[in-house]
């Protein structure tokens, strides 16, 4: 699989970003970090994508970034 990140447009306009990464999550908590880092990189390209509009960051993500 790639980790390449998707726009996703909803009636017309950006609505979101995705990735089709399979990312394993183990008991210990082993995997967690690599997600993260994936929303983090997201959440970036969702904010480039939006051409740095503000007030549209989802606030999980924000904490995050």
């Amino acid at each position: 699989m790639t980790d390449e990140i998707i726009p996703v447009y909803k009636d017309g306009k950006l609505f979101s970003v995705k990735s089709n990464k399979t990312i394993p999550i183990y008991k210990n908590g082993a995997g967690i970090h690599e997600v993260l880092d994936q929303l983090h990189r997201q959440a970036i390209e969702l904010e480039k994508l939006q051409g740095g509009e503000t007030g549209k960051r989802i606030p999980l993500l924000a904490v995050i970034n």
